[in-house]
């Protein structure tokens, strides 16, 4: 989905970077930034949200928080195996489920262009 928001900045000029994050587990987030007015923004289109670079954990957090609460899961991206009845509701592990905890231990790992063979944009793309 990072890959859609850097294809329409850089339809605009915006010469945008994906950005990934990771955090010290399995949790990790992708994200299109682009630079305006002197000041990094992150385009997040998975949570539906565009913030400056330095609200962007809080705002993300928060997204987490609203979905936790209305029974939403985001998996955090540990392992797990499904065992479970058909005739039972399935449960996801407690431990594959993402917290607001680990959307506050995300890190910056790379930011890079888009560029060269794997270019999404052609002349033809919109």
């Amino acid at each position: 989905m990072s890959l859609i928001a850097y294809a329409l900045c850089h339809k605009l000029g915006l010469k945008p970077k994906i950005s990934y994050y990771k955090s010290q587990g399995s949790f990790a987030h992708q994200v299109c930034r682009v630079k305006a007015n002197n000041e990094y923004y992150i385009i997040d289109v998975w949570a539906n949200f565009i913030s400056t670079e330095k609200d962007f954990l809080s705002k993300l957090k928060s997204k987490i928080i609203k979905w936790n609460e209305i029974g939403k899961n985001v998996l955090n991206g540990a392992e797990f195996e499904i065992d479970f009845d058909l005739d039972e509701k399935f449960k996801l592990p407690k431990h594959v489920l993402a917290t607001p905890d680990d959307v506050s231990k995300l890190k910056l790992v790379n930011s890079y262009f888009v560029n060269g063979e794997n270019n999404i944009v052609d002349l033809n793309f919109f």
